[in-house]
Parts: C-alpha cells; structure tokens; sequence
C-alpha cells in the first residue's frame, strides 16, 4: 500500500517595498550633470538597481531638469528629486542644490600691468570658496581677452607679449569671473647710438677700436659695435671694418657713422 502525503506550497510574487534615490554629486554647479541611481528594496529583502525602470519628478524645474537618469543644473537654488516605480512606490523627496560655482571668487596673481613685446610673465589663480579657503584652480579657468592679438596665455608658457596694444583681461571658471585685468603691451625699439672713444683727432697709421652702444626706449642699453653698419665717408683717409676697427691712412678730414634701424651716429 503506497501512502501519500500532501505538501502545499504557496508561491507569493516578490514585491517591490521601497525605492532608495542616490547621486554622485547632491550640489550641482549650475549646467553641470550627474547621474542618478534608483536602488529598490523588494519583499524578499533583495536591492536591487532599478534605475532604468523608474520616473523622475523634479519639485522645481526651473532649478534642476532630469532626463533618462541624469540631472542637469539649470539654474541657482534648492530643489527635491523623486523617483517612482510603476507599481505606486516612490521615494523619499531628496534634496538637491545647484550652485553657480564652488568658488564665490577669483583671485589672478602675477599678471603685470605692463609687459614688453616677446616678455613673459607667470601666473597663477586662487578660486575662493564659500569658507574663505583658498585653492590654486590655475589648471581649470579659461580666460576672455578683449584684444587677443595683443598677448598669449596658458598654464605652460604663461603670458606672453604678442604686439603693441592694450588689452582687459579676466580668468574664469564655471560660471565666475575675475576682476578685469588692464595690460599695457609695449615695443622696445632702438633710440640713439652712442660710439665710444670720442675722437677728434688721430695720428696717421693708426688703428683705433671703436664701440658702439644702443639705447632703448625702455632705458636699456646693449653693445651694438657689431650689429651696426661702420661706414667713413673718404676711404682715402681711413676705413672702418665691420666690426669697429678704424683705421687711419693719411692726414684730411674725414666723418665716421654708425647706422642701425634708420638711427645714424
């Protein structure tokens, strides 16, 4: 005789019970985006991510607007994000901040108010943040120049004078912006020659070693005996070489010149 017994099984559908709503970032820089995460717990203890599967509703859209998961920064202020299952459950609302940028200013340190033309000058930049700390952020601004034919800038070469000119300045960073900066782009050009020794008078076979000096419009002086043009006018009475040397060949009366760049000594 075969005995039997009865085994009832009951099969109960796993229910979704509660949806968790998580970020990478709750402050947001506004039009920057971040991706949301839908986690649901289940009847049978599971989480699962269901991050595909829900709706989002934001409590002020003019703050923030999401679309297929992600969540855009569109304008300053405080707003909620809740996620909803299509089976009635939703989330906790949860806070989301969007901010114009971290930083509520920009310090640039090193910019100079003048620069020669092919000069360089190095810089750098300190964003300021809501507690007064202070971060170099030189790797992260762009800058706006109102006259880019006048200088170059970037992180490796720093600023560089291109032309003569003047130009403003700012650097900035997500949606701050520095104080203008003037700059005054000069050209340093060739203002007067000067030859050394002054002679008026020279003995006939004679060899004298002559130098001449550029000075600039910046108060800088260089020794320019080998970059000007030596020139007499008798070379029946002395010659000059190229690099200074005048000699004396018979008596009279003779001019000597140095010339560079149009000025005559």
């Amino acid at each position: 005789m075969i005995k039997q017994k009865t085994i009832i099984i009951t099969v109960n559908d796993v229910e979704l019970t509660e949806l968790r709503v998580g970020a990478r970032d709750w402050e947001l820089i506004r039009g920057k985006s971040t991706e949301l995460e839908a986690l649901g717990r289940f009847s049978d203890g599971a989480y699962i991510d269901i991050t595909p599967s829900v709706s989002w509703s934001v409590g002020n859209e003019s703050v923030l607007s999401i679309s297929n998961g992600v969540a855009t920064g569109v304008g300053q202020g405080s707003t909620t994000i809740t996620a909803a299952a299509s089976n009635g459950v939703t989330s906790w609302p949860v806070p989301m901040e969007v901010i114009e940028s971290p930083y509520v200013s920009l310090d640039v340190v090193g910019l100079p108010h003048s620069i020669k033309v092919g000069d360089q000058a190095y810089w750098y930049v300190m964003g300021v943040d809501r507690y007064g700390r202070h971060h170099n952020v030189s790797s992260q601004i762009s800058w706006n120049i109102s006259d880019q034919s006048t200088i170059k800038i970037d992180r490796i070469d720093g600023l560089q004078g291109l032309k003569a000119g003047s130009t403003l300045i700012s650097a900035k960073i997500d949606n701050i912006e520095s104080e203008p900066h003037y700059i005054e782009v000069y050209e340093v050009v060739l203002d007067k020659l000067t030859v050394s020794p002054s002679i008026s008078k020279v003995f006939t076979n004679e060899v004298v070693r002559l130098h001449a000096t550029g000075h600039f419009t910046d108060d800088t002086e260089l020794d320019m005996t080998h970059q000007v043009e030596w020139k007499v006018s008798d070379e029946n009475i002395a010659t000059v070489s190229k690099d200074g040397l005048l000699t004396t060949l018979r008596a009279g009366v003779v001019t000597l010149t140095a010339m560079k760049d149009g000025i005559v000594k």
